[in-house]
């Protein structure tokens, strides 16, 4: 198995290598903890202070005997701060899409994506085996051409975006897109991993 050497090294040469830890001293640009919370001392502090008076893990899922107070309170707080009657809490952004757009939408229905969606997003989109039709980024003519050619053939139909996509910073412009939705009479999902409290 000496090719496999071999690749390494020229991967090393051309530069394409990557660490798996990073070097002391090096800016981590590629992490999602943008706010730099996870070594932060009081919130390590108070993390200890949870695990000490709760325990690590909740012993089950939440739809068998894992929801508990604290969840419940976390979800109103989230409820209030974004200003929703309700929330749901998912164990990730991933899930989260995945339980909810193959609700919304399935076979029979239309789903219009713009095209840097998260793969989380494409993911969930292919799993609603609804019809997914995929807009130029944050082309919103595009967007309207699609609606106006295909909405009338399909039963529901759910626009999908990132408000911050998360590739280059770009930012949806959710009034046009709420705009298009009232007058195609369609649902807009807008996934907000990358903007909340940034």
């Amino acid at each position: 198995m000496w090719w496999i050497e071999h690749s390494l090294e020229d991967i090393k040469l051309n530069n394409l290598y990557r660490i798996r830890l990073l070097k002391e001293g090096l800016l981590d640009f590629c992490s999602n903890d943008y706010l730099a919370l996870k070594d932060h001392p009081e919130v390590i502090e108070e993390s200890v202070k949870v695990l000490r008076n709760y325990g690590l893990g909740s012993g089950a899922s939440a739809l068998v005997s894992g929801y508990t107070k604290h969840h419940k309170e976390l979800e109103d707080k989230l409820s209030e701060f974004k200003s929703t009657p309700c929330c749901v809490l998912f164990g990730s952004g991933y899930l989260a899409n995945l339980g909810t757009i193959p609700i919304l939408v399935g076979e029979g229905d239309l789903l219009l994506s713009d095209e840097l969606n998260h793969a989380s997003i494409i993911d969930a989109c292919r799993l609603s085996k609804a019809k997914v039709l995929v807009y130029k980024h944050r082309n919103y003519q595009h967007l309207e051409e699609l609606l106006s050619s295909y909405r009338k053939d399909y039963r529901r139909c759910l626009i999908v975006t990132d408000t911050v996509f998360s590739m280059d910073g770009d930012i949806a412009d959710i009034r046009t897109l709420k705009r298009y939705a009232e007058e195609f009479d369609c649902m807009l999902y807008i996934d907000e991993a990358h903007a909340t409290g940034v």
